[in-house]
């Protein structure tokens, strides 16, 4: 992340234009209030230009943020319930303790964003790519996530119960002390995927609590098909 794409936030008229944000809660026509800013023609035809903004702690239930970019930015704490993120860009974000429940992030792009201790609980996750994402304690509990891309990311302690993992790639991901309570599967292939995912991630558990650094390694898993 570029400092000038942070540091134009800091302006007098970039907080002039975050509190009109904020005051149409990134709903309507907000992009208009980027006009001329900093930076954002760089994007081209896509006004949604918050790249590197904070806006940690506010309440943006129901945002339409469809094909935002939101590189960098900090949302730590924010309110998303029900929001509209499809086709966003988030890498390199802070989401720690965000509230994204029954959210919809279709096809959005995450490269090592952090969503620590997030609340995604109904949330669309679906055809997205999160490779080296870190979602320790993030609760997924009824989340869609078939065709989702979760290379390399960490979901230690993440609450995946009820959640549908279809076609998700989660090779290299770490599951130590995952909760997963898979519905019954369809097919005898998909049954060994799913019963491979919680057998490693019941093992990684009690590699843990040992303190064996083998089990660290053993909390990895190849793609899910």
């Amino acid at each position: 992340m570029r400092a000038e794409l942070i540091e134009r936030w800091q302006t007098v008229d970039g907080q002039r234009r975050r509190s009109e944000l904020l005051q149409m809660g990134l709903r309507g026509n907000w992009p208009e209030a980027l006009s001329g800013f900093v930076a954002t023609s760089e994007l081209g035809d896509n006004p949604r230009d918050l790249r590197g903004i904070d806006l940690s702690g506010q309440d943006l239930a129901s945002a339409d943020l469809v094909r935002a970019r939101l590189d960098g930015a900090r949302l730590d704490s924010s309110g998303l319930e029900y929001a509209q993120l499809d086709l966003a860009t988030l890498t390199g974000a802070s989401l720690r303790l965000a509230r994204l429940n029954h959210a919809s992030l279709h096809a959005c792009v995450a490269l090592g964003t952090q969503w620590d201790d997030a609340q995604l609980e109904g949330t669309r996750l679906t055809a997205s790519n999160l490779t080296g994402s870190s979602f320790r304690r993030a609760r997924f509990r009824g989340a869609q996530l078939e065709q989702t891309i979760l290379l390399n990311a960490d979901l230690r302690n993440a609450d995946l119960r009820d959640a549908r993992l279809f076609l998700c790639d989660l090779e290299g991901a770490l599951l130590t002390c995952v909760q997963w309570n898979p519905p019954r599967p369809v097919g005898a292939a998909r049954h060994s995927a799913r019963e491979e995912l919680a057998h490693r991630a019941d093992g990684g558990c009690r590699h843990r609590a040992s303190g064996s650094r083998r089990g660290h390694a053993g909390d990895t898993l190849g793609a899910a098909r």
